[in-house]
């Protein structure tokens, strides 16, 4: 391969000890030409999806990698499930993957189906990069179950299902092909999922929070409140938490109801008094 540089030729011992990674970040600034190189598809702008959601790095770093790499493609996104205890923050992790594909959502809990024909109009009424966001699967009706290995399944591996109409020797098959779209389920535990476990391309577990995430969480909503909050006065309400997103906002409010009814800025001595009257 010739190597060019303002025009002229390299000669050998000119290009010697100069990488391709070296050719590729000097060609933009000193003229190199590079032929025969392979055409790659332009970087996807860095957006960051997640940037107000705080904590769970690993998480957010693995699905912004998925969502980039889904547009790129112009896929639907793979099937997620999101695990994690109550108040964690898996519907506003669901959220903002939705918003970062700019898709439609349908929420569908999961405790409100109680046929086949429920399931059917689910999945009829989806179109092409929808999102299922798929809640309490864990409460799922017992005799429900076996629909959802029978009927769900099928849909979500080969975006087509079965309905059977009439019964007995009557009774006709018909085929229906489905749109693609990306399923989100939200679950405390994996074991819960059961029958739609091998459906998922990401099981995303949440770990705990430390007390710098809530910390952290807590200035952010007491920003949102008009309440300029130092790091002292987090500390002291995140030391009356059970270091959740949710449990967090709810202890925050009633810092500031206390500071309120006592005509005061929530600051580091009304937190403290407030500790010491409600907890």
């Amino acid at each position: 391969m010739s190597i060019k540089f303002n025009g002229e030729a390299m000669t050998p011992n000119d290009a010697l000890g100069i990488t391709t990674v070296d050719l590729e970040y000097l060609a933009p600034y000193y003229g190199y030409e590079l032929p025969n190189m392979r055409d790659f598809p332009a970087p996807f702008e860095s957006d960051d999806f997640f940037k107000d959601f705080i904590g769970q790095d690993k998480i957010k770093n693995n699905l912004e990698i998925a969502i980039k790499a889904a547009k790129i493609t112009g896929k639907p996104l793979g099937n997620v499930a999101l695990i994690g205890p109550y108040g964690c923050g898996k519907h506003t992790l669901a959220k903002l993957v939705v918003s970062a594909l700019n898709a439609n959502a349908r929420t569908v809990k999961c405790s409100n189906i109680v046929n086949s024909g429920d399931i059917v109009a689910i999945l009829t009424n989806l179109s092409e990069g929808d999102v299922l966001l798929l809640e309490d699967y864990q409460n799922t009706r017992r005799k429900c179950r076996g629909l959802f290995k029978e009927m769900f399944l099928p849909a979500i591996e080969e975006h087509a299902i079965d309905i059977i109409l009439g019964k007995g020797p009557i009774g006709n098959s018909i085929h229906l092909d489905l749109p693609q779209f990306t399923l989100i389920s939200i679950s405390p535990t994996y074991n819960a999922l059961q029958e739609l476990k091998r459906s998922f391309d990401y099981v995303c577990s949440f770990e705990p929070y430390t007390r710098e995430n809530i910390s952290d969480i807590i200035i952010k909503k007491a920003g949102e409140y008009g309440n300029r909050m130092n790091a002292e006065t987090a500390e002291i309400i995140t030391e009356c938490t059970a270091l959740t997103p949710k449990e967090a906002v709810r202890t925050l409010k009633k810092f500031e109801d206390y500071a309120l009814v006592n005509g005061a800025r929530l600051d580091k001595l009304i937190a403290i008094e407030a500790k010491q009257h409600l907890f």
